[in-house]
């Protein structure tokens, strides 16, 4: 545990010694709502992120971008724009990030940043984040797994791996043709069959996977489960 503080400590600090030398003026307009979700960086992958946020039909909660440009990417009234670095402690507050529910937190792949400090930065980012609010979900994208733990320590809830998905998509569909796509399908918001996870009401706590199959008919319950343990369907007796 203490080597992995270490490590933060060292990332950290040598990521902040360099964006100090990078670091934007711009004129920031503070955002007040709460309990919204805020996207740290804007790439591919965090472009991918907001466009299925519009796609849907219901808007859960309001999405602040927050990323190193002059103005908002996105054209739409739906999501609003905080411009700066995302590790900037000020920067955050002006994002209200005190007071936001969720945190997506996307590297940093622009050209102001070494490829080798992109994680690091992404740490850095998580680890100011967790100092301004210590309830929110944090979910975390990293390009190496070897950073991985270094951002569960710093705080986030989530941390998906670029490298081990990639890896995993290739290797099922050399072994499984077609189910990546179908995944994939699902998981977008495009026309046809999704898969969401939902909180259980307390009232069904109690309840066994059998139960559930035969409550939510016009669904298909994939799997029940908690923090730590899932519970996959079986056959009706």
């Amino acid at each position: 545990m203490l080597a992995g503080i270490g490590t933060v400590t060292t990332l950290t600090a040598s990521t902040a010694a360099y964006m100090t030398n990078v670091k934007l003026k711009h004129k920031i307009k503070s955002i007040r709502m709460k309990n919204h979700t805020i996207i740290c960086n804007y790439n591919d992958y965090s472009k991918n992120i907001i466009l299925n946020y519009l796609n849907r039909k219901l808007k859960i909660d309001s999405l602040v971008l927050i990323a190193n440009l002059q103005e908002n990417p996105v054209k739409s009234d739906y999501v609003f724009f905080t411009p700066g670095d995302p590790t900037d402690e000020k920067t955050l507050a002006e994002a209200n990030a005190s007071e936001a529910k969720r945190f997506i937190v996307t590297g940093d792949f622009s050209s102001n940043v070494p490829l080798n400090l992109i994680d690091a930065k992404t740490i850095l980012n998580i680890f100011q984040i967790r100092k301004l609010n210590k309830s929110a979900e944090i979910i975390a994208q990293v390009a190496s797994s070897d950073n991985v733990t270094n951002a569960k320590s710093a705080g986030a809830d989530e941390v998906i791996t670029l490298n081990e998905l990639s890896a995993l998509v290739i290797s099922k569909s050399i072994m499984n043709p077609k189910l990546p796509d179908f995944v994939l399908r699902l998981l977008s918001s495009g026309d046809g069959p999704k898969i969401y996870s939902v909180k259980i009401p307390d009232k069904y706590i109690v309840y066994n996977l059998l139960d559930f199959k035969k409550i939510f008919k016009k669904i298909v319950v994939l799997s029940v489960f908690s923090e730590n343990d899932y519970i996959f369907p079986v056959e009706d007796n």
